[in-house]
């Protein structure tokens, strides 16, 4: 064999093998694709098969790994996730990606302690573009772990820096009515009719809540005017609780317009 032959032949090989990559590249992509549409129509297990045939093909490709983990998350497969998703961190330990599903995860799965301790160790290392995104979370894991001064704080703190996200205001707003044992509101409601003859109705509404730890207590007084008589309603509303997750509520009432008196239960989990 002359050395042009030989030549010729790596030549054909190195061609031949390019090929082949390319090819096997573009497969592992397309059959991707299709795992994702698969997740979006919320095939979960047909989308994991796809998932897992291309990590066979790609041992070393995160970005299907990582996908393989949320979708085991999204199934509530919990432990199954954070085994892909710890692997990952291991082989790439600056992969934010990586770290947003490990911190879903512990969100979801209800480990608000580890939740707390991941967001904390991944602020010390992400850029200020992620920052917003694991302060939140971090927030969530303290109110969520009961804490809710601490959460309120780190609420205040993340608003400052981004005074535009609404899921922060709404999670502090929360938490405010939470803390605060004693609140008292004022409100006032207009009917009005298309019809000349039906006099408009003002109400005015005095309500106060005082939240007791193992039941919560609302006393409310309205008072009814439509320039032809006008009427109070006196009510208490009662929130005793059972367990962590049920109550019971009970509202007992009267009117002064009418002979009024009443009482309602209902059982809520």
């Amino acid at each position: 064999m002359n050395i042009l032959t030989f030549c010729s032949r790596k030549i054909l090989f190195l061609l031949l093998f390019v090929n082949i990559y390319q090819l096997h590249s573009q497969n592992t992509d397309s059959i991707f694709v299709i795992a994702q549409k698969e997740a979006q129509d919320q095939y979960y297990q047909k989308a994991q098969l796809l998932c897992q045939s291309i990590i066979a093909l790609n041992p070393t490709n995160n970005e299907y790994k990582i996908f393989s983990a949320r979708l085991y998350a999204w199934q509530q497969q919990y432990d199954s996730a954070k085994n892909v998703i710890e692997n990952v961190i291991k082989t790439d330990s600056t992969n934010i990606e990586a770290y947003d599903v490990l911190t879903d995860i512990e969100l979801w799965s209800g480990n608000h302690q580890s939740l707390i301790e991941h967001t904390t160790n991944i602020l010390t290392i992400c850029s200020d573009k992620y920052k917003e995104k694991f302060f939140l979370k971090q927030a969530k894991g303290h109110y969520l772990s009961g804490n809710l001064v601490v959460a309120k704080q780190k609420l205040e703190n993340l608003l400052l820096r981004y005074p535009d996200n609404n899921e922060a205001k709404s999670l502090l707003y929360i938490i405010t009515q939470e803390l605060y044992k004693n609140s008292i509101s004022l409100g006032y409601l207009n009917v009005s009719f298309n019809n000349p003859y039906s006099p408009s109705w003002n109400f005015g509404i005095l309500e106060y809540q005082r939240k007791l730890k193992t039941c919560p207590l609302i006393g409310r007084l309205t008072f009814g005017d439509n320039a032809i008589q006008n009427a109070y309603h006196v009510e208490v509303d009662a929130y005793p609780k059972l367990n962590k997750n049920s109550y019971i509520f009970l509202n007992a009432g009267v009117s002064s317009a009418k002979v009024l008196k009443y009482s309602s239960l209902s059982f809520n989990c």
